[in-house]
């Protein structure tokens, strides 16, 4: 469990180029709605997140993580970028 635990956290890695593509879309799509505005980026990027992660050997467990450290990437980049646009008004 924990093995697979340390794999997503590894691999939720937030990028400068995410939160620039993220100020961009929140900028063309705005909505005062900020919940609404990041399920939007996450469905633009294919970063939605998944039901549940199951850990099992007859489960490809590591495409799971794959998509839920994207997911949180994504969603971490989308708050920066908002943070940041409500910072530079």
């Amino acid at each position: 469990m924990d093995k697979y635990k340390q794999m997503l956290v590894d691999k939720v890695v937030v990028t400068n180029q995410m939160v620039t593509y993220a100020k961009a879309f929140i900028l063309d799509n705005f909505s005062s709605d900020t919940t609404t505005l990041i399920e939007n980026l996450l469905s633009n990027v294919d970063a939605k997140k998944p039901e549940k992660i199951v850990i099992h050997q007859s489960v490809d467990t590591e495409s799971q993580i794959d998509q839920t450290a994207k997911s949180i990437s994504w969603r971490l980049a989308g708050c920066e970028a908002i943070w940041g646009l409500i910072s530079s008004n």
